[in-house]
Formats: C-alpha cells, structure tokens, sequence
C-alpha cells in the first residue's frame, strides 16, 4: 500500500506564513540567499504526537500517545533545508511556532523516503506521525497502521546520543521494548543522581 499523506492544516499553515519571514530573516545561515527560496514541501507537514514513557507501560503506546503540533519540512532548491513545529499552547489553544532549526531536516526527509519505500510493500495504509519521547530524547517517524497497533512501525531518526540512525523500519513490539528498557534505564540514572 502507501502513506495516507495527511490533511493540510489550513490554520498551522497561516502561523507559519505569517511568521517565518521574520524568523527566517533573523535565523538563516548566511549561505541562504535573503531567507531562501523556502516553500513548503507537498507531501508534509507530518502530525507530531508525544508521550511519556512511563505511560507506554500503563496505557500502550498508542494510546499514550497525544498529538501535540506539526512538523513542518521546508525546502530550499528542492533540498530539504529547515524544519518548523507549530504547537497548540494547552492553557489557549492557540498556535505558534515553537521550534525553526536548520538541523534535522535532511533525517527527517530521509526517513520519509525509506517509509515510502517499506510502505510500498506492505498491505497496510499507513499514516506517518512524528512520535516524541522527549524525556529519552528519541524522535521517530511513526507509521500508524488503522487497524491495530501491532501493525504499526517506527523509523528512528534521532537519538540521544546524537548519533547517525540506521533508518529501518522497526515493529511496535520492538520499538515498544527498546524504549520501556530505555525509560527503564533513565529511571535508575535519576535514582542514582538523587
């Protein structure tokens, strides 16, 4: 099957045309030429959904899970170049720009590539998310099958470590026991520290 690309998110969108002038002009690199010709590529921008890892264990990860924003992947010269998170403030609802960074964009892109690719083999439609677990610093491009979670599979893209992913598919059961023994282990650092 394929990715179900998700809908635009016509409100994300005007904060984000409204204010990535201004924050381009104050933060692109000197080798982008006036901000650069960023346009905003077709195929995102991908929902982002964050959870807690102590909440994997009680709830599942699919229902731990909470969509918190947008991930926007901007392009310069059809090359991915900056990536934008548009968050929903809880206390107002309100949307804003939380995050502009030059790094990342390329991992991000990259991982979208190969979930095409996996995606193209499989008999399940899925639809890709950004899964943040911020308190281990792992970031993932989450392919959520519909029909039950088991189906789903996580491309890992960034690290605590800071290292280079290897960028495969891997299944919920998998990634699920890779991230409760890391919430695991960051549990008994903390005990230590204290």
């Amino acid at each position: 099957m394929s990715l179900k690309h998700p809908e635009l998110p016509k409100a994300a969108v005007a904060v984000l045309n409204s204010k990535l002038p201004g924050l381009l002009a104050r933060t692109a690199p000197k080798d982008m030429e006036d901000g650069g010709k960023i346009e905003v590529q077709p195929c995102l921008p991908i929902p982002i959904y964050s959870v807690a890892p102590d909440r994997i264990l009680k709830e599942g990860l699919v229902n731990a899970a909470v969509r918190v924003g947008w991930r926007f992947i901007l392009m310069q010269d059809k090359r991915p170049t900056v990536v934008a998170d548009i968050m929903k403030l809880p206390d107002s609802g309100r949307l804003v720009v939380t995050n502009v960074s030059y790094d990342g964009a390329i991992a991000i892109s990259q991982a979208w590539d190969t979930a095409e690719q996996f995606s193209s083999h499989q008999s399940v439609e899925y639809s890709p998310r950004i899964l943040e677990l911020p308190s281990l610093a792992v970031q993932t491009l989450w392919l959520h099958g519909h029909n039950v979670d088991r189906e789903d599979a996580f491309i890992v893209f960034e690290t605590f470590d800071g290292e280079e992913q290897p960028l495969d598919p891997v299944s919920y059961r998998k990634f699920t026991d890779e991230m409760i023994a890391l919430s695991h282990q960051a549990a008994e650092f903390a005990d230590v520290g204290a």
